[in-house]
């Protein structure tokens, strides 16, 4: 509920941009392995110090404003909902009579 609520944009976008930079964030690490952790932990003592964009391109070395970034972050969700596809038809009762 928190990431789409019509209407209230301004209260949804942090929850969306955080979660997606979180994502794009765990699919770099996921790609880069343990060499990524210094750069993560730069990241985090950055935060609050500059825009995110200036303290990923900092830090990580990206462009929060390339599409790459974004596209890289949406599609890491595809496996967990392929896995959540797969579980669905166990846990909801069918709806045929």
């Amino acid at each position: 509920m928190h990431f789409y609520i019509t209407g209230i944009t301004f209260y949804n976008f942090p929850y969306t941009f955080g979660y997606l930079l979180s994502r794009g964030l765990y699919a770099m690490f996921r790609e880069e392995g343990d060499g990524f952790v210094p750069k993560y932990e730069e990241f985090l003592r950055l935060a609050g110090s500059d825009t995110a964009e200036n303290v990923v391109r900092r830090t990580i070395g990206r462009e929060l404003e390339a599409p790459e970034f974004w596209r890289e972050a949406i599609e890491s969700l595809e496996e967990p909902l392929k896995r959540l596809e797969a579980l669905l038809p166990r846990v909801l009762p069918s709806k045929t009579p």
